[in-house]
């Protein structure tokens, strides 16, 4: 994978793989879809939404 693709993935400036793709990807690499499916929303979730998830306030 070319650093300038992984660059804009990270940035934002290019969108995250679809779930087709992604669910293609687990087959071929072998690993487990669902694991592979929640590391890919993880990344989509907005970082002061996901530290609320991890800790909730009361």
């Amino acid at each position: 994978m070319r650093i300038e693709l992984i660059s804009r993935l990270k940035n934002g400036k290019m969108s995250p793989a679809s779930d087709k793709l992604n669910g293609a990807l687990a087959k071929i690499l072998e690993i487990d879809l669902i694991k592979f499916q929640t590391a890919a929303y993880r990344e989509k979730i907005p970082a002061d939404i996901l530290k609320e998830l991890k800790e909730p306030t009361a």
